[in-house]
């Protein structure tokens, strides 16, 4: 095994810079903190300065004043700040931004002049202690009590660890606080001097001196301790932590950082100097602030660089193989280096008998160490000496046919080249006729012939004759089953052949002569995926890379590089899901042995132990930074305050376009970042995760709403969700006021309305009574001049009347008697029908 410690000694570390063109500020960055939400602070030159993974912002201060140290109240997450000549505590504003609250006005007129407040140490009991170097500051119940030096001119200094507080002095010692009380520590005065850290673990107390080197003190007695770490360093020393898995990392003005483990044996050394504080995160992200930048390392990582420049390798790694104790890297030359010496790699180029030129396959065979390149192919022998056949051909693959494992096939610029062995020593026999193609990847099928491809020339399979002089071909187009033309790779997974396409894998069917869906695999691998690396490492892992062209990268195409394990021959699941920023584009991938890969870069190469274990599914938050109106870019809210589940915005109707600014507190390649969100009361669903960190909202409709936001990392592992709930308040014209007002008035008016009609009824009734009275006179006078006119005419018919009856007597008397007639004609009858009582007829009787 390479390694025992959790913190990888072979290679350097990914480290992520910011400079001042990144945070605005100029000079020294002298601190760093993370808040609970995990936004991260740093105390510059020129105020405070926050981070949350997308925005670089500074803190409102009342003067442009330097920050020199800041801590946290763990239980209520309050941010304690000291500065040059003043110090307080962050406070939100009625915006939720934070601003920088001073207590100096609380300090004893006689203690108010000090330069600057260094550290500051927060203790349930005795309270928030501020360090400045000719006071200490206890802040508690909104008093500042003062503690001094004993003698004048003398700095002081604080520190706690063990859930104890040490107050030391250069000349006065170590005094313990308890209580408000100090207490002499006489056993620790020989620790006496410039102490730069303090530190209890297992029951022992760590103590650097810079004039007097380390001590400790263990069971009642102090002893100072020799270690790896050069008295010349220690000097030197501005900055001590301590990790969260017991390593310390010390850091000097100009000697780099060195890294031990608990029993200060050092482990590692990075370059980085001029260390003014270390900070490890929740994450165990650690965080370096230096006189002219901010540093990330990701300490932990299994993966660590070695680039080109540190090992002495000057091309593309484009092969690599460990034989025994020594791993040999194959670049423009083959390099070599005992396993041992990787801590500090310098790699020694292998001595040979012609020019090299690009080295793109190491492997063994029979127990020989063989490659191929540009002069063809050659082995390398015990005394690490390149021996090349007898014919320069340039070569960028090769493979043992399983019908003839004396021979080596390799694929030429020219064709397929036919190289014999004997003894370990190959030499070229002759060249395939009837095929001439530069093919790059070269796999054998179970019925003896070789599928090869190259990017643009495409797909061929080759069937040599039983002597490998000559062989036929059969090339491969979308006519033969495949999607594309171009960007077809051929790889062997075990004895099964498979082809990479843009469109997922394909395979070969010998029944059809064509290429056909390898649904089992596209399966396996969760759809049609793009791979241009396939490689099975024999361990019961694929490890498969594609280029991803996304957002995430800064510029040009990302590569994602995903392992998969086999649980059955229809399903496997992704146990590593790896994106590198320090590499431009993998070059090659091997399994060297030990749980240990090399992965091959342009500038360099990248070493992955899966010994070390990273937890990547640490849990983290999304953060909702801002709100901010659309068109005038007015804040609403500064994202400091913390939102309580209840909590409601409110925002008058002007503010109802806005924009959400969110970010996420994962700072481990926070370009990676995506978003996703949903606005309950005005979307539908989810959006897709997309790398745009704001969403725009214009013309809300009144009414209440809540944003949910939830981040993905390069990890694809989600964070905590983050909401926000406002409400755009109606306009004043749309109020429960004015409504109530639009209904009284609506009443109002409907009163108005029956009253006024009311009164033109009352008005109309009484006149219509008045035409109705007038009508009634006039008909009842009407009525009279009838009757009166009846009464005329019922006299004149009267008159009339009698006068015909008169008339109708003496018609009566002129006509015969009916006493006569009876008596002459007993059967008789007489038809008289005077129309009227009066008849112009007459009837006549007479005997004769």
């Amino acid at each position: 095994m390479w390694t025992t410690a959790q913190i990888k000694t072979v290679g350097e570390p990914y480290c992520a810079e910011y400079t001042s063109a990144d945070y605005n500020t100029t000079g020294q960055v002298w601190c760093s903190l993370k808040d609970k939400r995990g936004v991260m602070y740093f105390g510059s030159n020129t105020g405070l300065i926050v981070y949350d993974g997308n925005y670089w912002n500074t803190v409102q201060m009342d003067k442009e004043i330097p920050i020199m140290s800041l801590a946290m109240d763990t239980v209520s997450g309050k941010i304690y700040v000291g500065a040059m000549g003043d110090f307080g505590y962050l406070e939100c504003n009625d915006l939720g931004s934070y601003e920088f609250k001073s207590i100096f006005d609380k300090i004893p007129d006689q203690y108010s002049r000090f330069s600057n407040i260094r550290k500051i140490i927060i203790d349930e009991n005795e309270g928030i202690i501020y360090e400045a170097r000719t006071a200490l500051y206890i802040f508690k119940d909104d008093n500042i009590r003062v503690i001094t030096p004993t003698f004048e001119n003398e700095g002081i200094g604080v520190y706690k660890t063990g859930g104890k507080v040490y107050i030391y002095s250069p000349d006065s010692g170590i005094k313990l606080l308890r209580n408000g009380k100090v207490t002499d520590l006489e056993k620790l005065s020989p620790a006496k001097g410039s102490i730069v850290t303090m530190d209890e673990l297992d029951g022992r107390l760590l103590i650097v001196n810079q004039e007097k080197g380390i001590f400790i003190y263990q069971n009642d007695s102090l002893a100072n301790v020799q270690t790896g770490i050069p008295d010349n360093f220690i000097k030197n020393l501005l900055c001590i932590h301590r990790t969260h898995d017991n390593h310390y990392i010390f850091g000097s003005g100009n000697q780099g950082i060195i890294i031990t483990d608990k029993d200060l044996n050092p482990i590692k050394w990075l370059n980085i100097n001029g260390s003014l504080s270390i900070y490890e995160d929740n994450t165990h992200l650690v965080w370096v602030t230096t006189s002219t930048k901010i540093i990330t390392i990701d300490l932990f990582s299994p993966f660590t660089w070695f680039p080109n420049t540190a090992t002495g390798i000057t091309s593309s790694v484009r092969s690599s193989i460990q034989v025994g104790d020594e791993l040999f890297i194959g670049s423009d030359a083959v390099f070599n280096i005992h396993l041992d010496s990787l801590s500090n790699p310098k790699f020694s180029q292998l001595k040979n008998n012609g020019g090299t030129g690009s080295v793109w396959k190491l492997d063994t065979i029979c127990g020989v160490l063989t490659g191929c390149c540009r002069n063809g192919i050659f082995t390398i022998d015990t005394n690490n000496v390149m021996q090349f056949a007898d014919r320069s051909v340039q070569l960028r693959n090769f493979i043992v046919p399983r019908s003839n494992p004396d021979i080596i096939l390799g694929t030429a610029g020219g064709g397929i080249s036919v190289f014999e062995g004997n003894n370990g020593r190959y030499k070229y026999n002759n060249a395939l006729t009837g095929f001439d193609y530069e093919m790059r990847q070269i796999a054998e099928d179970c019925d003896g012939a070789f599928l090869a491809s190259q990017r643009i020339l495409g797909v061929f399979r080759i069937s040599p004759d039983s002597t490998f002089q000559t062989a036929t071909y059969q090339k491969f187009t979308t006519k033969d089953g495949l999607p594309d033309d171009v960007d077809n790779y051929v790889f062997n997974i075990g004895k099964e052949i498979v082809i990479c396409t843009k469109n997922g894998i394909y395979k070969y069917d010998a029944d059809s002569a064509k290429f056909v869906e390898n649904e089992r695999l596209n399966q396996l691998f969760g759809g049609k995926k793009q791979f241009d690396l396939l490689y099975n490492d024999n361990r019961g892992s694929l490890w498969v890379k594609h280029v991803v062209t996304s957002k995430r990268a800064k510029k040009g195409d990302d590569w994602l590089l995903e392992r998969y394990k086999i649980t059955s021959d229809t399903s496997a699941e992704i146990t590593d899901k790896i994106f590198l920023p320090f590499m431009n584009h993998i070059v090659s991938f091997n399994y060297i042995g030990g749980g240990c890969y090399i992965i091959g870069d342009v500038n360099g190469f990248v070493h992955y132990d899966e010994n070390f274990q990273k937890d990547i599914n640490q849990p983290y938050k999304a953060l909702i930074r801002k709100v901010e109106n659309i068109y005038n870019d007015s804040l609403i809210y500064g994202g400091d305050a913390e939102l309580f589940d209840g909590y409601t915005i409110k925002l008058p109707y002007d503010l109802h376009s806005i924009r959400v600014r969110f970010s996420a507190a994962y700072y481990e390649h926070p370009q990676s970042i995506r978003f996703k969100s949903y606005l309950e009361g005005n979307d539908d669903s989810w959006s897709d995760f997309r790398s745009e960190n704001y969403k725009e909202y214009p013309n809300l409709s009144p009414g209440k709403y809540t944003l949910h936001v939830i981040a993905s990392n390069i990890y694809n592992v989600d964070s905590q969700e983050a909401t926000i709930t406002f409400e755009i308040l109606p306009p004043w014209y749309l109020t429960i006021w004015a409504k109530i007002f639009y209904a009284l008035l609506f009443v109002l008016a409907i009163w108005l309305f029956v009253k006024a009609y009311t009164k033109k009824l009352i008005h109309d009734k009484e006149k219509l009574e008045k035409i109705v009275e007038e009508r009634t006179a006039e008909i009842r006078k009407q009525s009279q001049l009838i009757l009166e006119k009846n009464e005329e005419i019922t006299a004149k018919n009267k008159e009339i009347t009698d006068s015909i009856k008169y008339a109708q007597r003496i018609q009566t008397a002129m006509l015969p008697m009916e006493e006569r007639i009876q008596a002459v004609l007993p059967d008789h009858f007489i038809l008289f029908r005077p129309k009227d009582i009066v008849s112009g007829d007459y009837y006549w009787f007479a005997e004769t």
